[in-house]
């Protein structure tokens, strides 16, 4: 099996600690990313959205940074809009500058 970023090259993202190196999920990942993000397109409860938003993003980091992505309360504190949009932006394998 290929490592993942031997696929694709990777996006760099600023995150509050530090930059991290983004791929584009996995078929896998990306059925339960788009059950997430069709909730939260659904969603008329900001503080829901908010908890979908943390659950988007530990998808998304599930197999770069396994122990990130279990801890909601640091993922919280680590991301903020404009990450998270460059985040899911690089998990679906798009240009988040674009």
């Amino acid at each position: 099996m290929a490592k993942i970023n031997n696929i694709r090259p990777g996006v760099e993202i600023s995150f509050a600690d530090k930059t991290r190196t983004i791929y584009p999920v996995s078929l896998r990942q990306l059925r339960s990313l788009n059950l997430v993000m069709k909730e939260m397109n659904e969603s008329r409860d900001d503080e829901k959205s908010v908890d979908l938003m943390v659950q988007a993003a530990s998808i998304i980091l599930e197999k770069i940074e396994p122990e990130l992505s279990s801890d909601f309360e640091t993922l919280e504190d680590l991301i903020d809009i404009k990450s998270f949009n460059q985040l899911v932006a690089a998990g679906m394998g798009t240009d988040p500058n674009a």
